[in-house]
């Protein structure tokens, strides 16, 4: 198993130590290393999230010409359209937002999958790699500047269930400097009636997250967690 620890040199360096006098540690890295396809470097200031590697070695699968769309997709291809779901998956959770919802939809299809859903998975993986695939989390100046974003939004659908969508980043009130935190694209499980059901519903969840991270950054910033330091603002 894999362990990543967070905080000052003297926290990190304590943690280890106590893992190793009860653990066997193969190796220890620091300030840069791999974590199934996540590049992740520490540098001044910043820490970058890549996944170039991990997207350049998505595949592209193969469609014979004259295929019809609605046609089924074969056992082989049915195992080519869940690898690549998955890819896609994995690629936006970290570093894609602008794929979440098309992975999600896809991720829904791989129980009778057809010609014209494998082709969509092919669509969103050559989209994938013609963009970087990176992140970058950046300083955003004082702590008592530093403000909760969070945006919603829902796709009300009457012959199959809801998707609601949520993004929250951390922002500067002085400028217009932010950071994502957290993205998110899920079947909404409630019945929902309207579009305006699913948008309540998607911005009931974004207000859920929203301050739980503030709460989260309270803690390590203030040692506090009731909710005064960081209100989000929500959208």
């Amino acid at each position: 198993d894999d362990l990543c620890a967070n905080g000052s040199k003297e926290f990190v360096e304590n943690t280890v130590e106590l893992l190793r006098s009860n653990l066997t540690i193969s190796k220890v890295v620091y300030d840069s290393f791999r974590f199934c396809g996540l590049d992740l470097t520490q540098k001044k200031g910043k820490i970058e999230l890549s996944m170039e590697d991990y997207c350049k070695s998505m595949f592209v699968a193969p469609i014979p010409t004259k295929t019809k769309k609605t046609e089924k997709l074969t056992p082989k291809q049915s195992t080519m359209l869940r690898a690549l779901v998955g890819s896609l998956a994995w690629l936006s959770l970290n570093v894609r937002l602008d794929l979440c919802y098309g992975a999600h939809q896809l991720s829904q299809k791989l129980q009778e999958g057809t010609i014209k859903d494998l082709q969509l998975a092919n669509f969103m993986v050559k989209k994938a790699q013609e963009r970087h695939n990176r992140i970058v989390f950046s300083s955003l100046g004082r702590p008592e500047y530093l403000r909760i974003f969070g945006f919603s939004d829902a796709s009300y659908n009457t012959d199959t269930r809801s998707t609601g969508g949520q993004i929250i980043m951390l922002g500067n009130v002085r400028n217009d400097s932010v950071t994502p935190l957290l993205w998110k694209t899920k079947i909404i499980k409630k019945v929902c009636r309207s579009s305006k059901d699913a948008e309540s519903l998607s911005l009931s969840t974004l207000c859920d997250y929203s301050i739980h991270l503030g709460k989260q950054l309270e803690e390590i910033i203030y040692n506090v967690r009731d909710g005064s330091k960081y209100k989000p603002v929500l959208f």
